[in-house]
C-alpha cells in the first residue's frame, strides 16, 4: 500500500513539473553557474530552467566604510524573489563587510543553490548620514547552480 501511495505522489509530481508554464526569456537572460548581474527593482531570466530572478529590496546595510575604524565589519541583507514556472519564493542573501574572500552566503531552493557573489557600492563615510539610506544605485552579481553542483564545496 505504501509503495501504491509513493508512486502516486512521484506521478502528480512529474505530471506537474511537465504541465509547469513556461516563462518567457527575458532580454536579461543568463544560463545556470554564469554570474548574473542585477540592479535593484530590475529582473532576469534563466530560461533553460524556467526561472525569473528579479533583485526587490535591501533589508539591511551595516558595512563598515573602508577609512572608518569599527569594531565588526558589518554585513548587508538583500531580497530576490525567486519564480519558477508557477511557484514565487522569496530569498534573503547576505553580504559580509570588509575585505573577505567568500563575503557572500549561499540559499538553496527550487534545488539550486544561489549564491551572492557581490554587492556593490561599498557604503563610503558619507553614506550613513544621508537620510533615508539611498540604495537606488546597488547591484548584486549571482550564480545559480544546480543543488548537486560542487563548484561552492
Amino acid at each position: 500500500m505504501r509503495a501504491i501511495f509513493l508512486s502516486f505522489i512521484t506521478i502528480i509530481t512529474l505530471s506537474a513539473c511537465l504541465n509547469e508554464p513556461q516563462l518567457p526569456p527575458l532580454t536579461n537572460d543568463y544560463t545556470l553557474e554564469e554570474s548574473l548581474s542585477l540592479a535593484l527593482n530590475k529582473e532576469a531570466s534563466i530560461s533553460q530552467e524556467n526561472i525569473y530572478i528579479s533583485f526587490i529590496k535591501v533589508h539591511d546595510e551595516a558595512r563598515c566604510p573602508e577609512t572608518w575604524q569599527c569594531l565588526w565589519e558589518g554585513e548587508a541583507e538583500v531580497e530576490l524573489t525567486i519564480k519558477k514556472g508557477n511557484f514565487i519564493e522569496n530569498i534573503r542573501l547576505k553580504y559580509n563587510g570588509g575585505d573577505c574572500t567568500t563575503c557572500g552566503n549561499e540559499v538553496k531552493i527550487f534545488d539550486y543553490k544561489i549564491k551572492l557573489e557581490q554587492l556593490t557600492p561599498y557604503p563610503d563615510e558619507t553614506f550613513y548620514a544621508k537620510k533615508p539610506l539611498n540604495f537606488e544605485d546597488y547591484k548584486i552579481i549571482i550564480s545559480v547552480v544546480n543543488d548537486d553542483s560542487e563548484i561552492y564545496s
